[in-house]
């Protein structure tokens, strides 16, 4: 890592402490995360922690009965949540829908669309779930966390970091950069990697902190390859937007590693638009 690198790291990780936003991962979230690190805590434990905040209750039923999430049964409390997502997952979970709801405010003014941002976020979670299921037939709900969490870098660099943030979104306008370019430019880092310094900041899995920084490559782990293709895939059907027009790069031979043809492809991209008809209803309101 570069010394300008590990200068930006470290701006993060002291605006995410200091700041109220962190707050909002503590008490409930974090006594979560103690729980799920210890071995010989129940599930009941875990049920009454979170049961114990309404909002986060309701948020974590939301999306688990939504069509986002796909789930074949109606889940009608935190019991069967943890029987569906598991320990570790449902923490993950749980502190994404913390992380979302806490950045709702802006310190500075600026342009950027959260709104178009957030809901690419969430079509590329719908979307590695769906690949996933398809091509192995089973779910991974940490793919869609972390599709879920992949533009959260964006949202810092855009609360705490706005001139140099603003700088990056001029250069694609006015130059016709990829952000992640511009990103490279200004703040010296990219949104994949500021994503993964928050998630380390935020005490989440060390696995979910790499998929969120190696989104955009390099290659190599098909859980990457899975949401930097949701992550294409999302953009170019137009659901909610990561920040540019410009289509983003699919990392080198993801298909082929994959295993993904043509035919599959195609057939991938009819289940996600479908897949977003059925979210089109609840969007707004899925993550309030």
């Amino acid at each position: 890592m570069s010394n300008s690198s590990v200068e930006m790291k470290l701006r993060v990780e002291r605006c995410l402490k200091r700041g109220k936003q962190l707050g909002v991962l503590m008490g409930v979230a974090e006594r979560i995360r103690e729980l799920t690190s210890n071995a010989n805590a129940s599930i009941q434990e875990l049920v009454h922690v979170i049961e114990a905040d309404a909002v986060l209750t309701l948020r974590v039923l939301r999306v688990v009965n939504s069509a986002a999430f796909g789930c074949q049964q109606h889940i009608s409390n935190i019991d069967q949540a943890v029987v569906l997502l598991g320990f570790k997952q449902l923490r993950e979970l749980c502190v994404g829908l913390q992380v979302i709801q806490g950045f709702g405010v802006r310190e500075v003014e600026t342009h950027f669309d959260r709104n178009a941002l957030w809901r690419h976020s969430l079509g590329t979670a719908v979307v590695a779930k769906l690949i996933e299921e398809e091509l192995h037939g089973r779910s991974d709900p940490a793919l869609f966390v972390a599709g879920l969490l992949s533009n959260v870098g964006r949202v810092v660099l855009d609360q705490f970091f706005p001139e140099e943030f603003c700088a990056a979104l001029n250069s694609v306008k006015e130059e016709g950069l990829r952000l992640l370019d511009a990103e490279r430019r200004h703040v010296r880092a990219t949104h994949a990697q500021v994503g993964c310094w928050a998630a380390q900041t935020w005490g989440l899995d060390e696995t979910l902190a790499t998929m969120i920084r190696d989104h955009h490559g390099p290659g190599g782990n098909p859980r990457v390859d899975v949401i930097n293709l949701a992550y294409l895939m999302t953009q170019a059907m137009g659901f909610g937007s990561p920040g540019e027009d410009l289509i983003t790069p699919m990392i080198p031979s993801c298909l082929n590693r994959l295993g993904i043809e043509a035919a599959q492809l195609k057939r991938l991209l009819i289940l996600s638009e479908h897949a977003f008809e059925k979210l089109e209803p609840m969007v707004d309101s899925l993550l309030e």
